[in-house]
């Protein structure tokens, strides 16, 4: 066995023994009784053996060369390929070509072995983003909801590294019948999942990115904007002036249509004050920080934040 540039070659001797043969010849011979196999893997008990005449076993020999590639990063093993050829200088031919054209693309890319779907690391990476106060409750709720929905699809509960390319191409084109918002977000789940696995090493090929990687798809859906008609100025004055004049007990939500009409802020903001720390009456100010949102079972809350993420809206008369 020889060592030259990572590459380690040689030639190797194989012994197998046969069934139903004469061992009248091992009379004379002590090597398989004193030391049965021992030496089963040397040229020199090959060469005993066949010299001796003995018809128990079949003789060959192999010519191999092998390259080192690196270390598994999960397990820890050796990463190795071997030739195979008729004489040593062959295999090793064989072995130098290949680890010239793995240091031509940059090294040797060493994938890990793993059972990780892209579900298993969506799931992990938005929960963090969650923990991280990096999105508030109302984007973990929503991001939530498409992880389920994705979960229906099979490709997406597998090992990542066994989903094929027409199985995103097949999924994302029946997307095209949804709106452009939830064909941004699904997307955007398996496009993470799969530059998260290539970056671990958990996958060869990533085709979600790069010079050839799936592109988004476009809705189908044509978009007809809602007819949103506004109160003109005279039925807004209208509309107050029956508020004031109705009792507490005929129009319970009098108070909260008036603070709206007034003060232009969203339901949920409104839902969500606070009236011993949001409302200062010496002031005479109303302070906005939150508004109602979704937990994570789909449970109405009053969320960390406003709707507009940072945003922090004083009213005062």
């Amino acid at each position: 066995m020889s060592k030259i540039n990572g590459i380690t070659y040689g030639t190797y001797p194989s012994i197998r023994p046969k069934k139903n043969v004469d061992k009248s010849v091992c009379e004379n011979c002590n090597i398989c009784k004193s030391k049965p196999y021992q030496l089963a893997d040397s040229l020199k008990r090959m060469h005993i053996c066949k010299n001796s005449g003995c018809n128990l076993f079949y003789f060959s020999q192999t010519s191999k060369a092998t390259v080192i590639l690196g270390r598994d990063t999960i397990t820890g093993k050796e990463l190795k390929k071997t030739f195979v050829a008729d004489t040593e200088e062959e295999a090793l031919n064989l072995a130098l070509e290949a680890k010239l054209n793995i240091d031509k693309n940059g090294g040797p890319r060493i994938i890990s072995k793993t059972n990780l779907s892209i579900i298993d690391i969506a799931k992990t990476l938005y929960m963090e983003d969650y923990k991280l106060h990096k999105v508030g409750n109302n984007t973990n709720s929503k991001n939530n909801t498409n992880l389920r929905m994705i979960e229906k699809e099979s490709f997406t509960t597998k090992p990542i590294n066994k989903v094929s390319r027409i199985e995103i191409v097949d999924y994302l084109n029946k997307l095209a019948e949804y709106s452009p918002t939830t064909i941004k977000e699904r997307y955007r789940i398996i496009k993470r999942a799969f530059d998260y696995a290539y970056s671990q090493n958990m996958i060869k090929d990533n085709f979600m990115s790069g010079y050839n990687a799936i592109e988004k798809p476009k809705t189908k859906v044509v978009k007809v904007a809602p007819d949103v008609i506004a109160l003109t100025l005279d039925e807004e004055r209208q509309f107050v002036n029956y508020l004031e004049s109705q009792p507490i007990y005929k129009c319970k939500h009098k108070n909260l249509f008036l603070l709206l009409l007034t003060t232009g802020m969203r339901i949920g903001e409104a839902l969500s004050l606070d009236y011993k720390k949001d409302i200062n009456l010496e002031n005479r100010t109303i302070t906005i920080t939150k508004t109602i949102t979704k937990d994570e079972e789909e449970k109405d809350c009053i969320g960390l934040d406003t709707k507009t993420r940072g945003r922090k809206t004083s009213y005062s008369s």
